[in-house]
């Protein structure tokens, strides 16, 4: 059992381009090697260019930690978006001394796995970006690509199977806000009831 958890973490990866790279912990993992020997560079930049350095020359120090203020930086550099809330709780719980590189991998892990998942507001908001008609309904091609590739990708089967349980308008096109709350809280009938 060990060495197929082992496996299945180590899909998990990350995609870096240029400053930024998309991380990504599969649930019950911790991060690979590989994504620490990535995820370190980000590190040390971040480190040694804060985004204010009290007139410390911080690039002087070899190892310099990260500071409170820029760990949402580095959070969002390497793919983990933070609400406003939760950028405020980790710059209040970095010492103000800041983080060595272990301690930031522990502090992303742990953020990492309690990443809200999107709510119905969001969702049908990102949903409505796509209806280039300000109509609030999408055509469902657009959906069967947007679940097909959103994320981890559905698979076509649960694609066909979500879009075409979706009310059409008289245009054919699916509202963006049945679809969000369909995709947050399941279908008509199982829904769970909508956080308050």
């Amino acid at each position: 059992a060990n060495r197929r958890s082992s496996r299945a973490c180590r899909r998990g990866g990350s995609a870096g381009g240029g400053d930024a790279m998309d991380v990504t912990i599969l649930p019950g993992c911790k991060l690979s090697r590989d994504q620490k020997d990535v995820m370190i560079k980000l590190f040390q930049y971040v480190a040694s260019h804060p985004s204010y350095a009290n007139g410390e020359t911080i690039g002087r120090r070899s190892n310099p930690p990260l500071l409170p203020a820029d760990a949402p930086r580095l959070f969002r550099a390497c793919g983990r978006p933070l609400r406003k809330e939760e950028e405020l709780a980790i710059i209040e719980n970095i010492p103000e001394e800041g983080l060595d590189f272990k301690q930031f991998c522990n502090l992303f892990e742990k953020y990492y796995h309690e990443q809200p998942p999107a709510g119905e507001a969001e969702l049908s908001a990102a949903l409505t970006a796509m209806d280039i008609t300000g109509q609030g309904a999408v055509d469902p091609s657009v959906l069967v690509q947007f679940l097909s590739t959103f994320g981890d990708g559905l698979p076509a089967e649960d694609v066909e199977l979500v879009v075409g349980s979706l009310h059409r308008d008289a245009l054919g096109k699916v509202s963006c806000s049945e679809l969000a709350s369909i995709l947050v809280r399941g279908p008509v009938g199982l829904q769970t009831p909508a956080p308050s």
